[in-house]
């Protein structure tokens, strides 16, 4: 019977090891302050963070942020094909972090699709997805405030609102959303610039992260 019990209390306390990774949780306020941290920064400019270095364009704000917290986001997403915010987004959709919520939470991470003309083909609309952020705080009116790697702006705070996502601003002048492709000098701004008109989905952090090693794992 000591047996017994013994091979019953066993098995409990590796039952509970097992299922401790699922009910762990990142901290999102954290997060955000990781990243939020790094605010002001230039575009493309090189930080330190815990011994490692990063240039901060949109996924290496995220890969900073996430590293602060001890999380090694670029492990994660290396097996993916394509540029930075591609396996960014790749990884997140074999996660299964991509689906309709009522109001995104703070540290989600929102994409971007045509930005800029990342192919160089000359042709606005035909680029995929070009941006990547995270969510800062959510209004009762659904306005985001995110936080973005701005190419004119660096590390910087901007907005979105996808109840209105092609006027740039409420009948009162408050910012619904911000611009987000900008044309060249001379030219006028393309079909769809706003950031609500370019915004490609919303990633639940929570989700997303369960798959990111520790850092040195």
């Amino acid at each position: 019977m000591k047996i017994v019990g013994l091979l019953v209390a066993l098995a409990l306390v590796l039952t509970s090891c097992m299922s401790a990774p699922e009910t762990a949780s990142i901290d999102r306020i954290a997060f955000v302050r990781a990243a939020e941290s790094l605010k002001g920064h230039p575009y493309e400019s090189r930080v330190e963070v815990h011994g490692h270095r990063f240039t901060l364009d949109c996924v290496g704000l995220l890969d900073a942020a996430f590293w602060k917290l001890g999380y090694n986001l670029e492990a994660a997403t290396s097996p993916y094909r394509g540029d930075a915010v591609n396996r960014l987004k790749a990884y997140l959709h074999h996660e299964g972090a991509f689906f309709e919520k009522p109001r995104p939470e703070p540290g989600d991470i929102i994409f971007w699709n045509n930005t800029w003309d990342a192919n160089g083909d000359g042709i606005w609309g035909d680029d995929g997805t070009t941006h990547a952020g995270l969510v800062v705080s959510l209004a009762s009116d659904g306005t985001v405030t995110y936080l973005h790697a701005s190419v004119t702006r660096g590390i910087a705070l901007a907005k979105l609102n996808l109840v209105h996502p092609t006027r740039e601003f409420s009948p009162d002048g408050r910012l619904w959303n911000s611009p987000m492709a900008l044309p060249e000098r001379g030219h006028k701004n393309p079909v769809h610039w706003l950031s609500g008109d370019l915004c490609s989905g919303i990633a639940d952090l929570r989700v997303g992260w369960r798959g990111v090693p520790l850092i040195g794992s």
